[in-house]
Parts: C-alpha cells; structure tokens; sequence
C-alpha cells in the first residue's frame, strides 16, 4: 500500500528582510511535515522565525520581506510557492488557515462580529444570505458563542470571546490545516486553558493538522504530537513530545525545559539560559547557540551543525549529539 505523502512539506524554506543593517535571516533552511491528523507544535524564544515560517507557509511575507529559497508543498501535489494570485486566493482559508498573533484585535471595530465571519465565506463562496447566516451561526456556537451574538460589535465581547471569533473566522471554510500563531497572547491564564481546550477539541471533531506557534512548552506538553524547536531561524531539535520532554538532545531544549515551573525535576533549581540569541543579521560562524552553551567545544566555533536524524526517528542539529 502506498504512504500517504503528509498534509504539509516544507523544505529548506528560506526568508529574510532587507534592513539598513544589512540583510536579516529570519528564516534560514527550514524543513518540516505536518501528518494528516497531526498537531506540531513549533516553539522557542521571540525572534527565533517562528510567525515568519507560519506566514511564508501562507506566502503572506510582504516587502522588505522575501521567501528567497525553498518548498512549500500541501497534500502532494500542491507547491504553495508556486501559485499565481487567483490559486494562491482558493488555497488560503479553504486550504489552510491561519489564526495570526494578537487576532483578537485585529477584528473591524465598526463591523458586526457576524458580518465579519460572513465576509469571509462570501469572499470565497458564492452562497444565498440565508445560508451565510446559517453558517455563521453554527460556527460561533461551535466556538462557545450564542448565535445572537453575532450582531454585536468586537467592544462588546470579552478577550476571550474575540479570540474565540477570530477561531471561528478561521475555520469558516473547514480548511484541512490550520496555523495558530500564539492564540492565547494578552489573555489571563484561565481564559487561555479556555481557548486552548477549544482549539484542541475542534481540532479532534474535525479532523484538522495544526500547526500551534508559541513559546510555551507548558501548553505543548498537554496536546501536540511533535515539537520542532526553533533558534535564532532554524530548527534545532525535532521529537515526539513525549520523547522530547522526558529527554531532550538539543543544549537549547535542555535550557528551556529546565528554566520552567512544572517541566524541570520536582526539588530541582530552575536555570536560566544566559545571554540572548545573534544577531540575525550578522549570523556568527559555528553552531548558532555556541555562546549561549554550556557543553560547546572546539568544532562548535567553526562548523554550523546539520540537523541529522537520531534515535527513535528524531533529529538534532548539534555536534554534541552527532559526533
């Protein structure tokens, strides 16, 4: 029987920005799949090219923006970066979709919450008003919201609630992939365990892939499947979250794990990953995190490391791991 090829392939995705500095990789040689059914959680510290790699994956990188290099390949056959303009239109949200940071407020203030739903499905679908409104209905209500409440404002809703539109907005079109670029931003941590058990409960009536961009590994650790782990524009350390969190390979995993409440050994002493990661810009010879690294060694200063597939099907860019 043959394999199904995976919901989504990115290979060796590069983007970067033109500024006075000089020119910035935020994105530098990035593979990744996402299976069918599959949640992968994309994590590690602001900066590191997380919503950069989300928005080329939508080919949203606007000037001085630009994808120089890569594939972006959706259910096959699909080469994302290929598209012309009227395709790349039917692709985004009925394909894949996006929930961007900070969306819940990004919502037009003087446009019901409704009407903006609505807005979406017209611009892709030519349906009757009545059925519109129908369907806008059922999604806020599969997002915890009354149907009536779509004929109020974004100001009459909660943080919580907006988010939750936003949610709904995204799945308008029951797009088979779904990006989540840090959804739960600016909410108090009641509110985000809300939105985050919404999210993974869609996500299994559903039947959606995911790709769930954030900085905490907490929340990762609860529902993703696999984590890649970012640094300073490219992947370090790709696992099984239960691989990952019971052993990771990469110094960096180690670091973030270890300076969390609740991830490090109970009684043992959090630690704090010194320094910051490089300048972009100005990326430094050797394996990027060499500054930052307790176990780096001579070849770390002259060589970047590969990421190699390991053990158990993971992979781990280090020298450390992969002499």
């Amino acid at each position: 029987m043959t394999a199904q090829p995976p919901e989504l392939e990115v290979s060796d995705l590069k983007v970067s920005f033109m500024a006075r500095r000089g020119e910035v990789k935020a994105v530098d040689d990035v593979s990744f799949q996402v299976a069918r059914g599959e949640i992968m959680g994309l994590a590690g510290e602001s900066g590191c090219g997380k919503s950069t790699t989300g928005l080329a994956v939508m080919r949203l990188i606007k000037p001085p923006g630009k994808i120089k290099e890569g594939k972006v390949v959706f259910e096959g056959d699909t080469d994302v970066l290929s598209l012309a303009e009227e395709q790349l239109r039917l692709f985004r949200w009925k394909k894949v979709s996006m929930v961007f940071q900070g969306a819940m407020n990004s919502l037009n203030p003087v446009m019901t919450v409704g009407s903006q739903i609505a807005e979406a499905i017209n611009a892709h679908e030519r349906v009757g008003d009545k059925e519109v409104q129908e369907r806008v209905a059922r999604l806020l209500e599969q997002v915890g919201i009354d149907a009536p409440r779509a004929r109020d404002y974004p100001h009459e809703f909660s943080g919580g609630m907006r988010q939750r539109a936003v949610i709904a907005m995204a799945l308008a079109l029951n797009p088979d992939l779904l990006i989540a670029d840090e959804p739960t931003t600016a909410l108090d941590v009641v509110v985000q365990k809300q939105i985050l058990d919404l999210m993974i409960d869609m996500q299994r009536r559903l039947g959606l892939s995911m790709i769930f961009i954030t900085h905490d590994l907490v929340a990762l650790s609860e529902f993703s499947d696999k984590v890649s782990v970012m640094y300073a524009g490219r992947i370090v350390e790709v696992a099984a979250t239960r691989d990952l969190y019971e052993e990771p390979l990469h110094p960096y995993t180690q670091g973030l794990l270890e300076s969390l409440a609740g991830i490090a050994t109970p009684g043992k002493k959090l630690w704090s990953i010194p320094g910051a990661p490089p300048d972009l810009a100005s990326i430094p010879k050797g394996c990027r995190f060499r500054a930052r690294c307790r176990y780096a060694f001579d070849r770390c200063a002259v060589e970047e490391p590969e990421l190699l597939k390991v053990k158990d099907g993971r992979a781990v860019a280090c020298h450390l791991v992969n002499r």
